[in-house]
Formats: structure tokens, sequence, C-alpha cells
């Protein structure tokens, strides 16, 4: 999350209760993951708290930007699309569903090798935190420096927004219930305006808007509660 430590832990707390409502809430076991969203992010945020306090003082942040990167980058794109499959009706609509949660399978299996790792690093820039994928390449075919090592840093998931985006926000879009949708409609326009704001930091401040609309989780949940309880017993 961007601005400061204590937004972060505010951040923390506040999806983590939510997420325990949720939780408290679910209609059935196949609801569960869907319901888990809000506490996933309040850890992740609380990670991030850590990561401002370590920064700020000037300390070594060790794994921590690995475990965030981790949930940010690798798990939000699996566990999205299959949470919403598992609690969606609409047959044509989880044919859609498969093919976005099979692209957030390779997702999570590419970025959790680098979080395992550990190549990433967190630097504060601005009023929020820079995640780089940093690591070491060499090639004795190289014609400049030729076999001289390099450190390549790369910035952000810019450059992979857009299936970034289908796994994650797409399959929120693609749901029947209303209340599923509006989840995916505020975490669009959280993604939307971290790259307007801050592109190098997309998934720092994308996260803080995405944590803040888990709410509509909750929301989502009550709704499904409603209409399973409606139904007619067989």
């Amino acid at each position: 999350m961007c601005f400061s430590a204590t937004a972060s832990f505010i951040a923390a707390g506040m999806t983590g209760v939510i997420g325990l409502v949720a939780l408290s809430r679910v209609p059935s076991v196949r609801h569960t993951p869907f319901a888990t969203i809000p506490m996933i992010f309040g850890i992740q945020q609380l990670v991030e708290g850590l990561i401002w306090l370590r920064l700020e003082a000037g300390h070594a942040v060790g794994g921590l930007p690995s475990v965030y990167a981790f949930f940010a980058e690798a798990l939000w794109p699996l566990l999205i699309p299959i949470s919403v499959l598992l609690i969606e009706p609409g047959a044509l609509r989880r044919y859609a569903m498969v093919g976005l949660a099979i692209l957030g399978v390779l997702f999570f299996i590419a970025f959790s090798v680098v979080a395992l790792n550990g190549l990433y690093v967190a630097e504060i820039e601005g009023d929020c935190i820079r995640y780089s994928i940093c690591f070491e390449w060499s090639s004795r075919y190289s014609f400049y420096p030729f076999s001289m090592a390099r450190t390549i840093q790369v910035s952000g998931l810019s450059w992979l927004v857009l299936p970034y985006g289908l796994t994650t926000i797409a399959t929120l879009l693609l749901a029947s219930r209303p209340s599923i949708r509006w989840f995916g409609y505020a975490s669009g326009f959280g993604l939307v305006l971290a790259l307007l704001v801050q592109r190098t930091a997309l998934i720092s401040i994308w996260c803080f808007f995405a944590a803040i609309a888990a709410i509509l989780v909750v929301v989502a949940i009550e709704q499904e509660r409603r209409d399973l309880e409606s139904e007619p017993v067989r």
C-alpha cells in the first residue's frame, strides 16, 4: 500500500475485521475461497506496513518484499478467478472463467518461482513503495559487455497489466452477481488510477484500492446467503 506504515496497518486491521465477518457468514464451503479475500488483503497490508517501518528506519527488509509480491503477483491472479468460478451459477460464464483461471495458474507458477528465490527488492519512491525483480544476468555470447555479469531490475507489473487485469478484474466483471461485479468495478478503477498516478508503483497503489474495495466481498457473501436461503427446498 502507498502513503505510510500507519496507513498500511490501518488497512490491515480494517480488512482483517471485514475478512472475519465474511468468513463467519459464508453460506457454503464453496464460498469460503471468495470470503478469504479480505483476510488475505489484510495479511498483505500488514507485511507492507512492516516493510515501511524497516525502510524508513534504514534497516534491511530481508524476504518481506518477496512475501508481499507473492500475494500481489502470484496469489491474486489464481485465487480470484478460482474463487469466483466456484460460486458462479452461469455455465457460459464459468467456461470463460476457466480460461482466466488457467492464465492465473501461469502467473502463480512464474511469480511463485521468483518470490521463492527472494528476487524481489523494495524501495520508497515518493509516497509509495516500488517493488522490483532484481537478478544477475551474464552470457558468454553477449557482444557487450561480453561475459561480464549485469544486474537486471524490472519494476512493477505495468508490462503485464493486461493479462494481470484479465485474471484479477475481468473475472469479477464476468460474474452474474451484481455485488461481485461492483467489486470488479472498484478494483478496476484502482488499477487505472495506479497506472495514471505512478506506473512504477503499480502493485502497491492498486492493492491499496483493492483492499478498500474488499468490503464489497461481505456484501456479495450476504447476497449469496439470502439467495440460497430463499431457494425452495426440494
